[in-house]
C-alpha cells in the first residue's frame, strides 16, 4: 500500500507491507497530522509559530508544545555541532531570495557546484560568528512555553522540523499497530520492519541511484547542495548556509547520506558533514562530540567532482 501527500515543501510518502481494515482512517489521520504540524513549523505560513516568532522579534512569544519540542531539539543540535547547525539563518535565506515556497522560485540546474561570488557580486548582512548558546539569537523558556528571537534574525527550522514530523508520524503508525513501513519526506525516511532497499539519489543524474542500502528499523537522511537551488544576483545559490560565512556552503561535498537510529540526528549529522567537507566529515560522523548524540550507523558522501567515500560498502 502506498499513500502520498504534498506537505512540508516536498512529497511525503508512506509505503507499508501491511493491510488493515482501518488503514484508510489511519492514513487520513496522517494527512491531518502533517497539515497541523506544518501550520505550526513552516516559515511560509503567516500565522505559524515560526512566523509569529519572526514577526515579533524582541518579544517573548507563546508557542505550542510541539513547537517547543522542536526548538529544544534545534538548540541541542546547535550545541552538538558547535554552531554548524544554526536555526537562525532565515534572514540570510530571505536575502538570497528564498522568501517563499521553493516551488515558486526560479530554480537553477541541479548538480552544478556552487561557486562563492566575487566580493561585489552580491551583498549580504555580515554573518554572525558561531557563538555559545548564551549569545544565540534564539532564547527559549520551556517552563513558560515561549521563545524569543533577537531583532535582525529569523528562525528557519527546515530539515530538523521535517525529521521530527516524520518521526511523530512513524510513532503514530506504530501505535496503530503497523510494524513494517517506510515514511519518507523528500527522501528523508524512517524505516520500520524490513529489510527495505533504499536508494541514494545520484546528484548529477536525477532519477537514478548512485548507491543503495539495505535498511531495517533505522532512519536515513540526505543533505545536499544539488536539489534546492535557485538564482540570486545572477548566480546559482542553494539552501545550505554555512554560518561561519553567511554564504551557501562551498565545500567539496555535494551530498551526504546518513543511516542512524534517529532521523532528527541523521538530518543534523548529514548537514554538518556537507559544511565540514570530506576531509573532516568522516571523523565527525563517527563520533559527534555531544552528550546524547550517537554516531552514524553508516554514511555515504558524494564530492563535487563525482568521487565518493563511504563508511562501508552500500548494498
Amino acid at each position: 500500500m502506498r499513500w502520498t501527500w504534498q506537505a512540508l515543501g516536498t512529497t511525503v510518502e508512506l509505503v507499508t507491507q501491511e493491510e488493515t481494515a482501518d488503514a484508510g482512517e489511519v492514513f487520513t489521520a496522517v494527512g491531518r497530522k502533517l497539515a497541523d504540524y506544518e501550520r505550526l513549523l513552516s516559515r511560509f505560513i503567516p500565522d505559524s509559530d515560526v512566523s509569529r516568532l519572526n514577526a515579533h522579534a524582541g518579544a517573548w512569544t507563546p508557542v505550542a508544545p510541539a513547537t517547543m519540542e522542536v526548538l529544544l531539539l534545534a538548540e541541542s543540535a546547535y550545541q552538538a555541532t558547535c554552531g554548524l547547525f544554526d536555526p537562525c539563518l532565515g534572514a540570510v535565506l530571505e536575502q538570497l531570495g528564498y522568501d517563499r515556497d521553493f516551488a515558486t522560485l526560479h530554480t537553477a540546474p541541479a548538480g552544478a557546484p556552487y561557486r562563492a561570488p566575487c566580493e561585489d557580486a552580491h551583498t549580504l548582512k555580515p554573518p554572525r560568528p558561531v557563538a555559545p548558546s548564551s549569545c544565540h539569537p534564539l532564547s527559549i523558556r520551556p517552563e513558560a512555553g515561549c521563545a524569543r528571537m533577537e531583532p535582525g534574525y529569523k528562525l528557519d527550522l527546515g530539515g530538523i522540523a521535517k525529521g521530527w514530523i516524520v518521526e511523530r508520524i512513524a510513532e503514530d503508525l506504530e501505535d496503530a499497530g503497523f510494524r513494517a513501513f517506510v515514511v519518507s519526506a523528500g527522501g528523508d525516511m524512517v524505516c520500520r520492519g524490513g529489510p527495505w532497499h533504499v536508494g541514494v539519489e545520484h546528484p548529477f543524474v536525477p532519477g537514478s541511484c548512485i548507491a543503495s542500502w539495505t535498511a531495517a528499523d533505522v532512519a536515513v537522511a540526505t543533505s545536499g547542495t544539488y536539489r534546492r537551488r535557485w538564482r540570486a544576483g545572477g548566480r546559482p545559490v542553494h539552501h545550505l548556509i554555512d554560518p561561519r560565512t553567511g554564504q551557501p556552503s562551498s565545500t567539496d561535498v555535494i551530498a551526504c547520506t546518513v543511516v542512524h537510529p534517529s532521523l532528527v540526528q541523521a538530518e543534523v549529522l548529514a548537514k554538518a558533514a556537507v559544511l565540514l567537507g570530506s576531509n573532516a566529515a568522516p571523523a565527525w560522523l563517527a563520533a559527534p562530540a555531544a552528550p546524547g548524540w550517537e554516531p552514524a550507523i553508516g554514511w555515504f558522501i558524494v564530492r563535487q567532482d563525482g568521487t565518493t567515500i563511504a563508511s562501508r560498502t552500500p548494498a
